[in-house]
């Protein structure tokens, strides 16, 4: 699994909406930590990525996936309809956006993993002062790597527990 954290903690998002798709590849082209394959994998497969920030409150999360992070994130940032998730991101505190790939990462099991953190964050909003701001359904059915998807989402749900909520994890892992 190939895990990018790019934190915003000190840059407002909406001063960098104009080139932040440029910024995001910026920081996985440069990051040390990355060794050269996996800012490869990262770049160009399929990519599931986690968008968080702070607003009226709440902790707000977006997760999608997408087969071109580059351009995906122009999308996002592009996107001027008020009362949007989008609008609220660029606006809100505290970002932390997450992307995650795995040389095994395929469009549908890009697609299963997002479904499963949507379910696993929209089971745990009501409770926890979270505010999820997409709920869509693509659970896969049937596809290459399926079996790669539980082991997947436990690495990507602990990355995510660990840096934002420190919920009580089960050592059998997620079975969602």
């Amino acid at each position: 699994m190939i895990k990018k954290e790019i934190t915003f903690e000190n840059k407002k998002l909406s001063e960098l909406v104009d080139y932040l798709d440029i910024y995001v590849k910026h920081e996985i082209e440069n990051d040390n930590n990355l060794k050269p394959e996996e800012k490869s994998i990262i770049l160009n497969y399929p990519v599931v990525y986690i968008h968080t920030w702070k607003a009226s409150g709440k902790l707000h999360v977006y997760v999608g996936e997408t087969i071109n992070l580059v351009r995906r994130t122009k999308e996002h940032v592009d996107n001027e309809k008020e009362n949007s998730w989008q609008e609220n991101w660029k606006n809100g505190q505290n970002h932390l956006s997450f992307y995650f790939s795995a040389s095994c990462m395929n469009k549908s099991l890009a697609l299963d993993i997002e479904d499963s953190l949507i379910a696993i964050f929209s089971f745990l909003k009501e409770k926890n002062n979270l505010c999820i701001s997409n709920g869509r359904n693509n659970q896969q059915l049937g596809y290459s790597n399926k079996n790669k998807r539980d082991e997947l989402l436990g690495e990507i749900w602990s990355a995510i527990n660990n840096k934002l909520l420190n919920f009580p994890t089960c050592k059998s892992g997620i079975n969602a």
